[in-house]
């Protein structure tokens, strides 16, 4: 096995021993997309990338499975769907930046849908985000 393999069993591993409550099915969910990167684009995923997730998903306040998938580039991006056409988008990036985008509905104009996009490091994610809880309708 190839040190990234090692390195992706170990996130796989940790995620598998946290205490998030969806935890089993978040690392069979990035098994599978392990398996269909290397197939589609003949490389592999972003140890960072996963293991940001991790670490947001964790710092966070509760905010339910993601839809998740990969970029391309093997970085990966995590949805969140809310009430009213909510969502919240985060792409953690190799570099360990974090790029996310939220829809939310406009206050004064409920047709209008409003989206907020900023860059942080992954580390300051969970922070950056907190502000931005009432917002999105995912957290509590």
């Amino acid at each position: 096995m190839t040190n990234s393999r090692l390195s992706l069993e170990a996130v796989i591993r940790r995620l598998q021993s946290s205490q998030l409550p969806f935890n089993v099915r978040l690392a069979a969910r990035i098994e599978h997309l392990a398996a269909a990167f290397a197939d589609d684009y003949g490389g592999h995923l972003s140890v960072r990338s996963l293991a940001g997730l991790i670490d947001f998903l964790e710092a966070a306040p509760p905010s339910g499975y993601p839809d998740l998938t990969m970029t391309p580039a093997g970085d990966c991006y995590a949805e969140w769907h809310g009430l009213q056409g909510r969502k919240v988008a985060i792409e953690f990036l190799d570099s360990g930046d974090a790029r996310y985008l939220l829809f939310h509905p406009n206050p004064r104009h409920p047709q209008r849908v409003d989206r907020l996009t900023g860059t942080t490091t992954i580390d300051a994610l969970a922070e950056t985000m907190a502000p931005l809880a009432p917002l999105t309708g995912l957290a509590a």
